[in-house]
């Protein structure tokens, strides 16, 4: 099971203020704040209806078992920056690149694991980030 993504970083807005301001040729700063505004609101609207990130924000995606990586609710995705786990004894690891590999084509990102490798144990109740 997946649980809801925390945005760690926002990333960069595909319009910017300067572009929008040049393409409705406004000349002054008086109307930045109410520009971009609408600029951040056609952005979430856009992310809500299509159901995609835009502008590449850097999020981290908590869930209970290595077996949800088949589908990530996520898309697209970049790269996978690291996998964090807690193991059986309580301690905190981050997962070898060696054991998995990421395939990020297209709006159906998974995690799978590399030939020959297996999933490390992890303790019951933790979350695999």
């Amino acid at each position: 099971m997946w649980y809801p993504a925390t945005v760690t970083s926002a990333g960069t807005a595909p319009i910017l203020l300067a572009d929008a301001k040049r393409q409705l040729r406004v000349a002054t700063s008086d109307d930045d704040t109410l520009i971009q505004g609408m600029l951040d609101a056609a952005m979430a609207q856009a992310e809500a209806y299509c159901g995609i990130r835009i502008g590449q924000p850097t999020l981290s995606l908590k869930c209970d078992s290595f077996e949800d990586f088949a589908r990530i609710p996520e898309a697209p995705i970049r790269s996978v920056t690291s996998i964090i786990y807690v193991d059986t004894a309580g301690d905190t690891h981050t997962l070898s690149t060696d054991v998995y590999e990421a395939r990020l084509e297209g709006l159906a990102p998974a995690i799978v694991l590399k030939y020959g490798k297996q999933w490390p144990a992890t303790r019951m109740g933790s979350r695999i980030t």
